[in-house]
């Protein structure tokens, strides 16, 4: 059996995250596919990152339920102004993905869990926000 679950799956979110970038060109720089190893680009970045899933095997299925992580970073500490900006983003984010819950054919998710954190570039530490989704599942054909 071949499956192609993971990689449909970060490429949906990438996809949805260029669809939110294009239109709202001011509140995301840069879209990438995995975390960066260095981050550079145009911020806030938003990327793919952890893919952490469970598979339960029965006679005739295999289901496999992903907890994909979306995040977004700031390019620095941010002040009050910039702070309301990217809450602004946070909640903008969250609309555009309430508002496609297929992140691929085939699948939905029904939870998310958003967390606040610091994402440390070298010495610095940069205001990030992870978008966990849970509960995203396909069923596949075992044999």
């Amino acid at each position: 059996m071949t499956t192609t679950f993971r990689q449909d799956i970060r490429a949906g979110f990438v996809t949805l995250l260029q669809g939110f970038q294009t239109a709202n060109p001011t509140m995301l720089g840069s879209v990438l596919t995995s975390r960066p190893e260095n981050f550079t680009g145009d911020y806030p970045i938003g990327f793919v990152d952890s893919q952490p899933e469970s598979i339960v095997h029965d006679s005739g299925t295999r289901t496999r339920t992903m907890t994909p992580v979306v995040a977004v970073v700031a390019e620095k500490t941010l002040n009050a102004e910039e702070q309301d900006r990217f809450d602004l983003l946070v909640d903008a984010l969250l609309d555009y993905f309430t508002a496609n819950p297929h992140v691929t054919t085939g699948t939905v998710w029904d939870r998310m869990v958003i967390e606040d954190y610091a994402e440390v570039i070298g010495e610095q530490y940069r205001p990030g926000v992870r978008f966990t989704f849970g509960n995203l599942s396909i069923q596949e054909g075992r044999t």
